[in-house]
């Protein structure tokens, strides 16, 4: 029985069926670009703050789920490359233009997000303070953070095979990092929605190229579920 597991784990996780989850490295790129252009400030910044923006109070506590925006991403992307590699390729293709089109704005039209001067000293604050240090207040329309999170919880609201429980505590962890942005001061009212509303349109632009019109369905094979029948072998 060991031997007739190991064949068939062997067999199922080779190169050629980890190669889809490999393209998730692709964010990388642009994460090394934003890395660069955010260390970059522009001689003429443009502020994009509003009233709204007042009325939005500073609360340390919501930097816990802000620094879950990468691990909850890297998650998404491998359940959806699991359960089917179609929605993972238009979530992550969504996320790469959305990505292409942000730093082009954020090299012609550079914003900045004035901060609050945080005077408490306990372990939250001090960890805001630790990302505000390594993180300059530039390049905040739209935002990648609401960006990333919302393409990858669209992806996942369209998974059929996913219960829903699981995707409503998706749904609860994607936006408490959605709004975030917002509690921690990383962004301002215009950036989070610039951000929705991006991926909305690149997200159905892509859907309609691939279910309407084919365009890429020579770059997507639908991933097979032989797990029991390997098993059984």
């Amino acid at each position: 029985m060991k031997v007739k597991f190991m064949k068939w784990l062997l067999e199922k996780y080779n190169v050629k069926t980890i190669k889809p989850y490999l393209w998730i490295f692709s964010i990388g790129i642009s994460s090394i670009c934003y890395f660069f252009i955010n260390n970059y400030q522009n001689p003429k910044l443009h502020s994009l703050y509003t009233d709204i923006d007042d009325l939005i109070p500073f609360v340390s506590v919501f930097i816990l789920p802000y620094m879950m925006y990468m691990p909850n991403l890297i998650i998404s992307l491998i359940i959806m490359c699991y359960c089917d590699e179609e929605r993972y390729f238009i979530s992550l293709l969504t996320l790469n233009i959305v990505n292409c089109i942000c730093l082009i704005i954020y090299l012609n039209f550079q914003t900045y997000v004035p901060r609050p001067i945080i005077i408490h000293d306990d372990f939250l604050c001090n960890f805001v303070k630790f990302i505000y240090g390594r993180d300059n207040p530039y390049n905040c329309f739209p935002s990648i953070h609401v960006a990333a999170t919302f393409s990858a919880l669209k992806g996942i609201n369209k998974l059929k095979n996913m219960p829903t429980k699981y995707k409503i505590g998706f749904n609860i962890v994607g936006w408490l990092i959605i709004i975030s942005t917002q509690f921690v001061k990383q962004h301002v009212i215009i950036d989070l929605l610039a951000g929705l509303v991006l991926v909305e349109a690149v997200y159905k632009i892509i859907e309609y190229l691939f279910y309407n019109k084919n365009y890429l369905k020579g770059f997507i094979k639908n991933k097979k579920k032989d797990d029991e029948k390997g098993m059984a072998q």
